[in-house]
């Protein structure tokens, strides 16, 4: 099964998110989304996830639902920059 462009670009970013300092990226997304859109993932992920306690595990999956969701919305260049490179 052959891997478009577009979804090794995208896994390629998250791979990239997922080794940077978690409170400077959860600090970029307030900053540029605003605390609602962040409050609103977490109380998703607090539903999908009533068990864990770990808020560190919990934070971690909202910023990669957060990315999962831009990137697919071919939203991260208007939150990141136009650095970001996501192959169309």
């Amino acid at each position: 099964m052959a891997i478009s462009p577009r979804a090794e670009k995208a896994f390629q970013l998250l791979t990239e998110l997922n080794e940077i300092d978690v409170g400077q990226y959860q600090q970029i997304l307030k900053d540029r989304l605003g605390p609602e859109i962040l409050a609103v993932f977490e109380s998703y992920c607090r539903e999908i996830m009533p068990e864990e306690e770990n808020d560190e595990v919990l934070g971690t999956l909202v910023h990669l639902m957060i990315t999962g969701y831009l990137v697919s919305a071919n939203e991260a260049k208007a939150v990141f920059g136009p650095s970001i490179e996501i192959a169309e």
